[in-house]
């Protein structure tokens, strides 16, 4: 087991410097596992994870790992994914959430950061197809990535598709996973989220259901409840909580965090974040899915 790590501000916002992305990964995806592999809920959270990081280190991350590395970009939202084309046919594709400007960031990241934040903050209702409505700025990036993704090629031999993404991510994987399910030689073998929001109405979501869907929530994460309901936003019936105690008792838990400071003061200004966003680091996403990895594994 790994324990958490320290909440510095590296840890909490990616991407995580020196991380060892896949570390101790002995084997690939269980192709047969779908979404109740933890082994690939654990790798997919790495992926997710990694779609943080600039071009030239995910291209050295995926290179023993992978045939070629497609990275997506969107012309207006400046939405980022890449697609990892493992073996021919098994093909990853992972999608990056908001941003966070670090120490040592330059300043073009500005734009970048903004970009992120006008995609979240556009709440209107954008008709869907399949019925009720979604995030019209959720919509309008996964949009966009959607066709550089064919633009790709990718679309040109049957694959299976292994999507994740993590807060924002996580709301273009799912949006991207129902247009993909609409190209009968295309399949996917599971959608995992962390830390997502909600991307549209009921009527919409419960098409979702029939998706290989698998979002997972950690503790007082507090980006799962946005937008708010009262929008008339909603969720997949489909949930994963890790630490759900601390969930089901969230006073207790603010408290406890605020009394624990006198044992964190040292890790910097990332100790003074607040639960509900500590909670959301895809640092700390990566770290519960492989513990939950290697207890699957040694049961």
């Amino acid at each position: 087991m790994r324990p958490l790590p320290a909440a510095t501000l590296d840890n909490l916002n990616p991407p995580v410097r020196g991380y060892r992305y896949f570390d101790h990964a002995q084997n690939e995806l269980e192709i047969d596992g779908g979404i109740n592999s933890a082994r690939n809920r654990w790798l997919l959270s790495e992926h997710a994870l990694l779609a943080y990081d600039d071009a030239s280190n995910i291209g050295g991350v995926m290179r023993e790992r992978s045939r070629a590395v497609h990275f997506l970009a969107g012309p207006k939202q400046k939405g980022f994914a890449y697609a990892a084309d493992l073996d021919g046919h098994d093909t990853v594709l992972a999608f990056r959430g908001t941003q966070a400007f670090k120490p040592g960031d330059s300043l073009a990241k500005f734009g970048e950061i903004a970009n992120d934040y006008w995609t979240d903050g556009r709440f209107a209702k954008r008709a869907a197809s399949s019925g009720g409505w979604t995030h019209a700025g959720f919509a309008d990036s996964a949009d966009e990535l959607f066709d550089a993704l064919r633009g790709a090629g990718l679309f040109a031999t049957p694959r299976r598709w292994w999507i994740c993404g993590h807060s924002l991510g996580g709301a273009l994987a799912v949006l991207s996973a129902a247009r993909l399910r609409d190209h009968a030689e295309q399949s996917i073998a599971a959608v995992v989220s962390l830390g997502q929001p909600k991307v549209g109405d009921a009527r919409f979501v419960s098409c979702l259901d029939a998706l290989p869907v698998y979002r997972i929530v950690h503790g007082c994460d507090v980006v799962p409840t946005l937008p708010p309901a009262a929008f008339g936003f909603a969720h997949t019936t489909r949930e994963h909580v890790i630490d759900p105690a601390r969930r089901a008792d969230y006073p207790r838990a603010v408290f406890n965090h605020i009394a624990d400071y006198a044992q964190r003061w040292r890790q910097g200004l990332g100790a003074l974040t607040p639960l509900a966003l500590l909670d959301h680091a895809p640092l700390y996403y990566a770290t519960h899915c492989y513990n939950e990895y290697v207890a699957q594994a040694g049961s």
